[in-house]
């Protein structure tokens, strides 16, 4: 017993040491409503595999038949990721990148959730260093996006997912508090008649608390009358699956959503350790997958970003 256990626990701390979570993009040649009754495919095209960075939370745009990607790119000694972008057609059936970023601060970004409203693109990238929710505009001219305006003050909002249902513009976020589960678990919504200003927390915020289907995980999509909203199951480990929960109800006062569908990482497939999101993007669903990987020098770049972080 007393050898196991010292077994175990060399175990541990060599994966505490040495193990890193090494997260990429893909996408699949199916609609994400497929995936309501279907598992995700197998034959996932991922961006090429890179030893510099990692790539997750991708959102794209469709149009004349190609996939423009924008996602989180982070690098192993930068504490913060900024947005980059990424493209993909069917006749070349992989993931053509270059390092391109088009929206980047001192602080961290990630999950750039993008829309389309009166033919403008627009994207709400987590910010929560900057303590509020903003909304940036792409701008054709420079290739990047610029600050358009900010949406909410003073909070923390992790992974904004925004949409409109034909009456009124919706919020969904986790929240960053001092509690850290509380951005895994409690879900916050807004509402608004105006997209650029207006917000209004709903009165039964948090209208969620559950670790397992609370966290946004990418594009809410609109099926025979019914919203669905992917969200995070992060009940066992960050990035475990991926849940899709049918909206109920939604109105200024009341909630209510219900998961009908769990999906989980593919086993065979070269990122097998993990998922965290699902967008919809024309006919196509983009996708992030985990695996983890060791390195001698794991702990040097850990200790790296701490050092860092004192400064960014």
């Amino acid at each position: 017993m007393v050898l196991k256990l010292g077994v175990r626990n060399v175990g541990r701390t060599f994966q505490r040491l040495f193990r890193e979570e090494y997260w990429n993009v893909g996408i699949v040649n199916v609609p994400i409503e497929t995936m309501l009754s279907e598992p995700v495919p197998s034959s996932v095209s991922w961006i090429p595999s890179s030893t510099t960075s990692y790539y997750a939370d991708p959102f794209g745009l469709y149009e004349d038949e190609k996939v423009t990607v924008y996602m989180e790119e982070m690098k192993p000694y930068r504490v913060n990721g900024v947005v980059s972008r990424a493209s993909y057609t069917r006749e070349d059936q992989g993931v053509q990148y270059e390092e391109e970023a088009v929206l980047q601060q001192r602080n961290h970004l990630s999950y750039p959730y993008l829309f389309r409203e009166y033919g403008d693109v627009y994207c709400v990238p987590e910010t929560a260093g900057r303590n509020e929710v903003s909304l940036y505009r792409w701008c054709a001219e420079s290739q990047c996006f610029a600050h358009e305006e900010t949406l909410i003050n003073n909070m923390k909002a992790i992974d904004s997912t925004l949409f409109y249902d034909g009456e009124c513009w919706w919020l969904f976020c986790t929240v960053l508090k001092e509690n850290r589960e509380s951005h895994n678990s409690e879900l916050h919504l807004f509402y608004s008649d105006q997209l650029k200003s207006g917000w209004k927390p709903h009165p039964l915020n948090p209208v969620k608390i559950d670790s397992r289907s609370s966290r946004s995980a990418g594009t809410p999509f609109h099926v025979d009358g019914t919203w669905y909203r992917p969200a995070q199951d992060c009940s066992v480990t960050y990035g475990g699956a991926v849940v899709f929960n049918k909206i109920i109800t939604l109105t200024i006062e009341q909630y209510e959503e219900q998961v009908v569908t769990t999906i989980t990482p593919c086993k065979e497939s070269d990122f097998p350790d993990g998922i965290h999101t699902l967008s919809s993007v024309g006919p196509y669903t983009l996708l992030d997958g985990k695996c983890f990987r060791y390195h001698l020098f794991t702990p040097f770049r850990k200790w790296i970003q701490k050092t860092m972080a004192i400064y960014e």
